[in-house]
């Protein structure tokens, strides 16, 4: 089974932007590990004059006997930031599901596996 980023949802929309929003762009990342793989979709906007940041994010287990486990935080620095999104998989070879933070004040996403 190949790992490929392109399963990301799509970050950057055709859509109108909801009122109040006068900006926003999304990209597409992944980090690699011996045992494991992140991709996420990393999301900025401006909000009513307010930065605010999304993650939405997967894991797969490349058959560790562990668990792995991702985590997304939102904020003006690494120091901090909150913890918004957390995901995890203990079977082998197969992504998790996405789970998405939703929208939070900070002008920064940070994201560990």
């Amino acid at each position: 089974m190949g790992v490929s980023w392109a399963d990301a949802p799509d970050g950057a929309t055709a859509h109108a932007l909801p009122a109040g929003v006068t900006s926003q762009q999304c990209w597409s990342h992944g980090i690699k590990r011996w045992n494991a793989r992140l991709a996420y979709t990393e999301c900025r906007r401006i909000y009513n004059g307010r930065t605010q940041s999304s993650i939405g994010m997967r894991v797969m287990n490349l058959g560790s006997t562990a668990c792995v486990r991702g985590v997304g935080k939102i904020g003006d620095s690494p120091r901090t930031a909150g913890t918004r999104v957390k995901v995890s998989i203990c079977r082998p070879m197969v992504w998790s599901s996405w789970k998405i933070s939703g929208w939070w004040n900070g002008n920064d996403a940070y994201e560990y596996l």
